[in-house]
């Protein structure tokens, strides 16, 4: 998950470099995809990733039928 955020945060930064350099009509795309990444920047950040799975340590011939 961390690999993905800090891709998200590459891409981001390097389109508001694009963003400061570009002509208006370009700019209006150039928001729109900053928007998208935010809004998934701001997801990934607030989903709650379960700290500990049930895992048995061992399982009982009788469990597997």
């Amino acid at each position: 998950m961390n690999k993905d955020l800090v891709r998200l945060e590459k891409r981001r930064s390097m389109l508001l470099d694009r963003w400061l350099d570009a002509e208006n009509e370009e700019k209006k795309d150039l928001l729109a995809e900053l928007i998208d990444i935010d809004e998934r920047l701001v997801k990934k950040k607030t989903e709650k990733v379960p700290r500990f799975t049930a895992v048995p340590r061992y399982v009982f011939r009788s469990q597997l039928f």
